[in-house]
């Protein structure tokens, strides 16, 4: 099988524009406060509107994408609607040439891990022009088309938001920040969305059919029939309001369709478990047959090894499916090998 040297790409990967790294080590304060701050960006272009897409138009697409948003901290109509995906299957495209023997790199030469690292880069800014070629296509080529500029103001919000993300990943691992930029990415959309249902004071009319003498007279003038989407604020809110207390408490716990106090106990557990799996660790001594109680060492064996890569890739995998296959359905519904791919209802 014919494999290629890190190398041989070197004068292509030099066309990839990249950032330079520190001149010095950083403080650990300095490289925090870059670390918060792409945090703070990749948080800020995930809540700012894409501009161009109404709910009505984009309602087919949440389904497809919600499993690549899941994984990849995407938000739904906003300029991340794909979020870190990009830089994910960059990563996992460059260690599957690796495994397969396809590209081979030394590790220990600082100049080929930087030319595997703009590898990585390069194949996620190609993800990043056909996804925005892919997600624009359908808007452009339906029966009722978004007007022209609208839909180069798209396609250029799609380009230049996630390639935002890409270079913020990329002062963090040249040494500007701390740890790695797409695991950053992610984690702050999972404690975003766990703060958002516990804490959202956003109001849902549920239409329970909640009769007033269910209601202390004091609260009667309170919204029939309203909840908060905040699973802790629901509960004080039914509590406070309610004259059954036990029924208000089970409502919280077990409510549907809304975040309840049951899942945000799991999720919670589930977070406390991991971490504290992943630091519990076992000393082994060792000791070699020829020098008995010299040359003591100690391997330490930990309880848990763990990689958030093998999730990524599958969810990411499932998201880019889907969403590829709705969007060749969308343009052209009645060919067969895209029927095949997956059939979907259009709006």
């Amino acid at each position: 099988m014919f494999a290629a040297n890190i190398k041989t790409l070197k004068r292509v990967l030099s066309l990839v524009p990249s950032a330079t790294g520190p001149s010095r080590r950083l403080p650990l304060g300095e490289r925090l406060l870059v670390t918060l701050g792409a945090a703070a960006v990749f948080g800020l272009l995930g809540q700012m509107r894409l501009y161009g897409v109404g709910v009505d138009s984009a309602s087919s697409r949440n389904d497809a994408l919600l499993a690549l948003r899941a994984s990849a901290g995407g938000n739904a109509l906003s300029l991340l609607e794909f979020g870190a995906a990009p830089l994910v299957v960059g990563g996992v495209a460059v260690q599957l040439l690796l495994a397969t023997k396809a590209l081979t790199a030394n590790h220990d030469v600082k100049d080929e891990r930087l030319l595997l690292a703009k590898l990585a880069k390069a194949i996620a800014l190609v993800v990043v022009v056909v996804q925005a070629a892919l997600y624009v296509a359908p808007l452009a080529l339906r029966p009722l088309p978004l007007p022209l500029p609208v839909l180069f103001l798209l396609l250029i919000q799609l380009l230049v938001a996630p390639s935002i993300v890409i270079l913020a990943d990329e002062l963090i691992q040249k040494g500007w920040g701390l740890g790695s930029g797409y695991a950053l990415f992610i984690a702050l959309h999972l404690s975003e969305n766990a703060v958002w249902n516990a804490f959202s004071f956003a109001s849902v009319k549920t239409n329970k059919g909640i009769q007033s003498h269910d209601i202390n007279p004091q609260f009667l003038n309170l919204l029939i029939g309203t909840e908060y989407t905040g699973s802790i604020i629901a509960l004080f809110h039914l509590l406070l309001t309610r004259r059954d207390k036990f029924r208000a408490l089970k409502e919280a716990f077990y409510r549907k369709n809304l975040p309840n106090i049951s899942g945000l106990i799991i999720q919670l557990s589930c977070y406390a478990a991991t971490i504290y799996a992943q630091n519990v660790r076992y000393e082994i001594p060792l000791q070699h047959s020829k020098a008995r109680g010299q040359f003591t060492q100690k391997f330490p064996l930990k309880l848990l090894y763990t990689s958030n890569l093998p999730l990524l890739a599958i969810s990411t995998f499932l998201g880019y499916y889907s969403f590829i296959s709705q969007s060749l359905f969308s343009i052209f519904p009645e060919n067969i090998l895209v029927r095949v791919l997956g059939v979907w209802k259009v709006f």
